[in-house]
């Protein structure tokens, strides 16, 4: 029964591909798309293996476990369900004690702001009524999701450089790191499709700004936001310097954006004076603490040396370029006793050597005017920074950094000067 139906989805999906118009008529091409998301489904459930024997269950069962749990509310409670669903009173003690049993609903590891796992935790639970509990549909629909996201990147980045639709597809689809955890029942999957959505709602924004596109490129935000909210912040100032330069090109695109970030970080180091709770050099500070005592707890077996630098401004920029280092070079080929950072460990690599190359080779033009290119390069050093300040887990560090090494990608390889027509 359940692979009949694991196999019934998968077709309906594929015709999706076939006829929607995201996808259908667009490179790769219809089989290739096909074989990539059935690779990634592959992947996502290799994933689940791994987590089942190497991490002991871990958070994609867990994300599964609560998506039951609120499942099992529909039937008795469908009010309460509803309004956990939509966010609408969903602070009642009434209901918070329905949910007492879940694993990841009260739990925001180290996020102070919104418990992002619970964006994830309802959208499978929504999928919990066509899955009928089988966690492998659930890796079936997660990397559909995941598959849809990386697609609009894709149409995003062949816009500004239509000439390396073949790398770009290579980088987007096939970086072992994206693949395989952006592929499963875990945030990653929700991310990538959230990252997607935003770029390409914006640029249907700025080529034709009207009611619908405004609308959706702000549920897309909200959805970034509700995904992962940092990421949502690292976003801000690359759309704002892009929609500057969307209205002055004459301005050198990179040097705005450079700008943009520069100063849009500066008030964000601010904020504390307007409000203690907006510290953001104490909020990043307390984050890797909280970590380095949590991975001391259990413990973690990659635990690494913290980057050291104090709750100021001053201290995170001064330390932010081995923060930087840490997260592109981490883990190291000649560390790597536990089999499943070797190959993270080669692609950092190949990575490394790839931005040495695009920093010798780049063109004027592209530093110039290459919205995209900037935003890319800038969005991935920003959370490069992020994640190497705060997380001294090299484990956990090579799947944070996922969505900044896509972006990384997509940089690295509209800034070389090969050429592939297709």
């Amino acid at each position: 029964m359940k692979w009949i139906l694991i196999l019934l989805y998968f077709i309906m999906l594929c015709y999706f591909i076939k006829k929607n118009k995201l996808f259908a008529n667009s490179y790769p091409g219809f089989i290739a798309l096909v074989a990539i998301f059935l690779l990634k489904f592959i992947c996502g459930l290799i994933l689940g293996i791994v987590y089942s024997n190497y991490y002991v269950s871990g958070d994609t069962f867990s994300y599964l476990h609560d998506a039951n749990t609120l499942h099992s509310l529909l039937a008795q409670h469908s009010i309460q369900y509803f309004q956990i669903i939509s966010g609408i009173n969903s602070n009642n003690p009434s209901l918070q004690s329905l949910l007492a049993s879940m694993h990841l609903w009260n739990d925001a590891g180290f996020n102070t702001m919104y418990n992002d796992s619970r964006t994830l935790i309802k959208l499978n639970a929504i999928i919990r009524i066509f899955s009928f509990g089988y966690y492998e549909v659930h890796v079936l629909l997660m990397s559909f999701i995941s598959l849809c996201g990386l697609m609009m990147l894709l149409k995003v980045a062949t816009f500004y450089s239509d000439n390396k639709e073949r790398l770009l597809a290579i980088i987007i689809f096939c970086t072992p790191s994206v693949l395989f955890w952006g592929s499963g029942l875990i945030k990653e999957s929700l991310q990538i499709f959230s990252m997607g959505f935003v770029l390409y709602r914006f640029h249907k924004l700025i080529v034709h700004s009207n009611p619908k596109n405004i609308f959706y490129f702000a549920f897309s935000m909200l959805l970034l936001f509700l995904t992962r909210n940092y990421i949502f912040f690292a976003f801000i100032p690359g759309l704002i310097a892009w929609g500057i330069y969307n209205r002055y090109p004459k301005f050198n695109c990179f040097l705005l954006f450079t700008i943009c970030y520069a100063v849009m970080l500066t008030a964000a180091f601010q904020l504390k004076n307007i409000n203690p709770q907006f510290d953001i050099a104490q909020m990043l500070f307390d984050k890797q603490i909280i970590f380095y005592k949590n991975a001391v707890f259990y413990p973690a077996e990659s635990l690494i040396q913290r980057v050291p630098f104090a709750p100021s401004a001053f201290s995170v920029v001064k330390r932010s370029p081995e923060a930087f280092w840490l997260t592109l070079s981490q883990p190291y080929i000649w560390q790597c006793k536990n089999p499943l950072y070797f190959i993270p460990s080669i692609e950092n690599i190949i990575y490394i050597f790839l931005l040495v190359l695009m920093i010798l080779k780049i063109e004027t033009s592209t530093l110039k005017t290459n919205p995209l290119f900037a935003f890319s390069i800038c969005f991935a050093i920003v959370l490069f920074v992020i994640i190497g300040l705060t997380t001294p887990v090299v484990g956990t560090m090579v799947r944070y950094k996922v969505p900044a090494l896509l972006f990384l990608g997509i940089g690295i390889v509209m800034g070389n000067r090969v050429e592939t027509k297709v």
